[in-house]
C-alpha cells in the first residue's frame, strides 16, 4: 500500500486522514472487504467511512468522489 501525500490533508481538505487513506484505496481499485483487512477494521467501519467520504465529496459513487477528490487537490492523483 503506497502512502497518501501528506500536503493532501490540508486545512481546506474536510476528509480525515483515514477517509483520505481509504478514498486512496478506492481509487487503486480495493473492494470494502480488502480496505477493511488492510486496516484491520470491520467491513462496517470501512461503510461508515465511505458514507462520509460520499458527504463530503459531494459524490453518490466511488468513482465520483475519487474524481471530485482528484479535482479539490484533496487527493493525489499519481
Amino acid at each position: 500500500m503506497k502512502s497518501i501525500d501528506e500536503r493532501a490533508i490540508g486545512p481546506a481538505n474536510p476528509l480525515s486522514k483515514r477517509e483520505s487513506e481509504v478514498l486512496e484505496l478506492i481509487a487503486l481499485g480495493y473492494t470494502n472487504k480488502e480496505m477493511a483487512g488492510a486496516f484491520k477494521l470491520s467491513e462496517k467501519t470501512i461503510e461508515y467511512h465511505l458514507s462520509q467520504i460520499f458527504k463530503k465529496t459531494d459524490a453518490s459513487k466511488r468513482t465520483e468522489a475519487v474524481t471530485n477528490a482528484i479535482r479539490n487537490n484533496w487527493l493525489s492523483s499519481t
